[in-house]
């Protein structure tokens, strides 16, 4: 099963775009493991598509706290010789938790 569940913060400005007369909604997602002290802070590049990437870029915004359900698709291109690998999150599902930055 590819599910993925994530709790974050928004990292940049929701990009929309459009393709084949289908919507896409790109944007970053900071999530940590919780810890205070030193938190672990990893970054996940977000795609969503058709209306649920109109709503995303109708609601949601920089700062903001959402959780994604979604699933994990990777592609691989290739780079001054070398091979590399780009994961991305694809939502499925996703639910706002807070719109004012607290």
């Amino acid at each position: 099963m590819n599910a993925v569940i994530l709790t974050g913060r928004v990292g940049n400005d929701l990009e929309l775009t459009q393709s084949n007369d289908k919507l896409i909604c790109r944007f970053s997602l900071a999530t940590s493991d919780g810890t205070k002290d030193s938190p672990n802070t990893n970054w996940h590049n977000i795609v969503a598509f058709g209306k649920t990437a109109e709503i995303l870029s109708s609601y949601v915004k920089k700062g903001e706290q959402l959780c994604i359900n979604g699933s994990i698709n990777n592609s691989s291109y290739e780079k001054n010789g070398e091979n590399r690998v780009y994961s991305q999150i694809i939502v499925s599902k996703f639910t706002l938790i807070s719109n004012n930055n607290n």
